[in-house]
């Protein structure tokens, strides 16, 4: 009954317009009327969708203030507060008086007191939301609706292992405010190391640096690494959100064969063999104390080089198996090497001339290759039977520096090389046989360095030892006891120096540091700088280099 009151009332109102107008009507005014009726019809009927429609027909073809009341009455009931309001607010700024005004004014009180909706959608789900402003603080879990007062407000949506976001947002009067936040996992870091350190390294098919360290998104990542005379490994890692994931990738180590290494020594063998015997049957008192030597002639002596190395090779290729592990060639070919110097110094020590001392390391090369072939089922690394290796060659080495250095008599000096190579034999041995091979790796490229760092030692110990004796324009070197005592102390600086600078050469075991801390190294360079007077010009100048 009311509603039948409210819109006679509207009618009649329109109606007195229209009289007061005292014009006739034309086509868009009809238009207009029959909108605005057939509008009261369906509002009547409940049917306040379409009937919103036929009201904005009608006022687009005749405006007026009552029309824009039935507007807000529809939008009113539709839900839609802000736009009713807005119309009510006009029709009361025309019509301040009235029935129809009191409700308009209800109506906007009753909108105002309407709380606004923040509906929060978000990827992930079960998100912190944490709503602040306008004095307020409001808490919960997203998706979700949060019902608040009209105004500014600072929204944080937040996940653990989730880049937390953080929003502005301005909501209106009645207002349903849809929002939609997607969260990015928080990046992880994924660090590689390989062994051996130098392997060819590829992450999801891309090639990467080595050792590899990268801050990625979360996932699962192909990890593929080869190297030579190394098993190829492929593997799959999975990075967490925030998460360091170190990555320790092992190549299972191939051995090569080390057949050519003895078919090479074979023939070292029989070329040294080969020019031994030519001299000894020119000379037989070749290296004899006391005696004149009449050497054979040189051509002579590289001809039986020649011919004794084609025969040793081939020896050597003939005992030698067609496969062999690279550790245990080497391990046979240092017991060989081994026991021929020690049986030529035992030799020319019972007697010094070229006939005892070839006997000599012939007998010893015999039982070095049958001792090398015995044992070579306990050959250790590669790496390790170079050491022993090393150890002989620097033992030999130091016990002939000795003779001099020490005023050893000549006819002992072979004794002197004889326990130099024992006792580099037996600290090459512990060095190979003791530390534990999982915890200790060592390389044959490490050896090397060390060795290297030996004779560097030893040769700046020989410059230091001889300096003093120089002349002006003169300056040669000579074995002088104090020279050579200088020499020995080079020797072993050089090894211990070799030896710390190169052990972390074989066991990178550890990445960079995963929070890249910032360094700062200076360096000089060039910079380009602007003149008062507009000109550039390249200035000299420091700049930093980091990781950051």
């Amino acid at each position: 009954m009311k509603r039948l009151l409210l819109c006679l009332v509207t009618w009649i109102t329109v109606l007195g317009g229209v009289a007061q107008a005292q014009a006739p009507l034309t086509n868009k005014d009809e238009a207009a009327r029959n909108h605005y009726e057939t509008g009261l019809a369906l509002f009547d009927a409940g049917d306040r969708e379409q009937a919103l429609e036929e009201f904005r027909l009608a006022h687009e073809l005749f405006p007026s203030n009552d029309v824009v009341f039935m507007l807000a009455q529809c939008e009113y009931h539709l839900g839609r507060l802000k736009d009713a309001r807005a119309h009510y607010e006009t029709f009361v700024q025309h019509e301040p008086t009235g029935p129809l005004s009191e409700t308009a004014r209800l109506r906007i009180a009753a909108i105002d007191r309407r709380p606004s909706v923040f509906v929060i959608n978000t990827v992930p789900s079960d998100v912190q939301v944490v709503i602040e402003g306008n004095g307020r603080k409001i808490t919960g879990q997203a998706p979700n609706e949060f019902s608040v007062p009209r105004g500014s407000y600072t929204i944080t949506v937040s996940r653990k292992d989730f880049q937390t976001q953080v929003r502005q947002v301005q909501v209106g009067i009645a207002e349903t405010q849809p929002l939609f936040f997607k969260l990015d996992p928080v990046p992880g870091r994924l660090l590689i190391t390989t062994t051996p350190p130098h392997a060819t390294l590829f992450v999801r098919g891309m090639r990467a640096e080595n050792p590899y360290n990268q801050r990625l998104e979360p996932g699962v990542y192909e990890v593929y690494a080869e190297a030579d005379n190394h098993e190829s490994r492929r593997e799959t890692v999975e990075v967490e959100p925030g998460q360091d994931q170190r990555v320790r990738f092992e190549l299972n180590y191939v051995q090569r064969s080390g057949r050519s290494e003895l078919i090479a020594f074979w023939g070292l063998v029989g070329a040294a063999a080969a020019v031994g015997l030519v001299a000894d049957i020119v000379d037989p008192n070749v290296g004899s104390i006391g005696t004149t030597p009449n050497p054979a002639p040189l051509s002579l002596l590289v001809a039986a080089a020649g011919v004794g190395a084609v025969s040793g090779g081939f020896l050597g290729a003939r005992l030698t198996p067609h496969y062999i592990p690279d550790n245990k060639a080497m391990f046979r070919i240092g017991a060989m090497a081994t026991g021929g110097l020690a049986g030529a110094l035992v030799g020319t020590a019972i007697r010094p001339n070229l006939t005892y001392g070839l006997t000599g390391g012939l007998a010893g090369l015999g039982l070095g290759a049958a001792a090398g072939q015995w044992l070579d089922h306990r050959a250790p690394s590669y790496g390790r039977v170079t050491l022993i290796q090393s150890g002989v060659v620097m033992g030999s080495l130091a016990g002939l520096l000795a003779v001099p250095a020490f005023g050893i008599d000549r006819e002992y000096a072979n004794l002197a090389v004889l326990g130099g190579m024992g006792v580099g034999l037996v600290a090459g041995l512990a060095g190979a046989y003791f530390p534990d091979p999982a915890k200790h790796r060592l390389s044959w490229r490490r050896m090397v360095l060390i060795d290297l760092a030996v004779a560097a030692g030893a040769f700046a110990g020989a410059v230091v030892g001889t300096i003093p004796n120089c002349k002006p324009r003169n300056c040669e070197f000579e074995d002088t006891p104090g020279t050579t005592q200088k020499t020995l102390i080079g020797g072993f600086v050089g090894l211990g120096a070799g030896w710390l600078l190169t052990r972390g050469l074989d066991d990178p075991a550890s990445a960079p540091a995963p929070n890249g801390a910032s360094g700062f190294v200076p360096s000089v360079s060039a910079l380009p700088t602007q003149r008062p007077d507009g000109r550039w010009e390249v200035s000299p100048g420091l700049v930093a280099r980091g990781a950051f």
